[in-house]
């Protein structure tokens, strides 16, 4: 990745650090990470960016994130901006993360306190078509249907 690109990645993971009050953990010249506690009160690196690879890894399952058990103030809303945030950067990679890859079915039913996160749609969204426009600054999709309640 071109060093501008990689500085603005950087910048646009420290504000989002900052605001959702997770921590920056830089783990190499060419990799940093998001982190968020875990179930023991422990910060683990949650979201990889391998500035070399051009990649995004998530760490839900190992890592025993449970925001409902960790974070009080967790709300639907604020994680699908967390995820809007996180696909400003992610963009920059020209890949998308769906709130379904950071976040478990389980800790998504607590949150948003419904019986089944696959059934809710804010969950399970569905791309059918993702367009990376060159010099857009937005992820463009078309989801491929919504489930009625």
């Amino acid at each position: 990745m071109e060093k501008q690109r990689k500085k603005q990645c950087e910048e646009g993971i420290k504000i989002i650090c900052a605001k959702y009050r997770l921590k920056l953990k830089e783990i190499s010249n060419n990799e940093i990470a998001i982190c968020a506690k875990n179930s023991a009160k422990k910060w683990v690196e949650w979201i990889k960016f391998n500035f070399d690879k051009e990649n995004i890894i998530v760490n839900k399952e190992q890592c025993s994130l449970l925001f409902c058990d960790i974070r009080e103030d967790i709300t639907p809303d604020l994680l699908l901006d967390f995820v809007a945030d996180i696909n400003t950067i992610a963009r920059k990679f020209d890949t998308h993360i769906k709130l379904q890859t950071i976040i478990t079915a389980k800790d998504w039913q607590e949150i948003a306190k419904v019986y089944d996160a696959y059934e809710d749609n804010r969950y399970q969204v569905q791309f059918k078509d993702i367009d990376f426009k060159k010099g857009d600054k937005y992820l463009y999709f078309t989801i491929v249907y919504e489930k009625k309640r």
